[in-house]
């Protein structure tokens, strides 16, 4: 068991580096960038990332999930996690309860009214924030 942690920590390091010398490397008269900027522009500390390239842990699942935003879906095998798996609106939907299905769709209503009139994009944080707020309204 010690040992398929220990490999896991090795497969991600390698392939985090990897990505590292591939962001980092100069193109025409840009000077290489630095383990720290690789950090801000992954949204993790330099610590981490520095504990991560060392070798000398790996990333939460919540972590992964912010990784891959930049790094793609290869960073969920490389951390030894199951990549999220993606639910058309249709199965979704399949698979609500009967009697929820018109909570949700009066709920999207009055989400989709009050960001456009507030002029707030759903994706933002306000936008989560209205998200929450409605669906707890509704009891979802």
């Amino acid at each position: 068991m010690l040992e398929l942690a220990y490999n896991e920590v090795m497969k991600f390091r390698d392939w985090l580096w990897d990505k590292y010398l591939e962001y980092s490397k100069p193109v025409g008269r840009t000077r290489a960038k630095s383990q720290a900027e690789y950090a801000r522009y992954l949204g993790i500390s330099p610590v981490n990332l520095g504990r991560y390239l060392n070798g000398d842990s790996s990333p939460e699942y919540s972590v992964v999930v912010k990784l891959a935003e930049k790094l793609g879906n290869g960073v969920y095998d490389a951390a030894g996690f199951n990549q999220p798996r993606q639910v058309s609106f249709l199965e979704f939907l399949d698979n609500m309860p009967r009697d929820r299905i018109t909570a949700f769709f009066a709920s999207v209503c009055e989400i989709n009214s009050l960001t456009s009139e507030k002029g707030i994009d759903t994706d933002s944080p306000e936008g989560f924030e209205i998200i929450k707020a409605v669906f707890r309204k509704y009891g979802l």
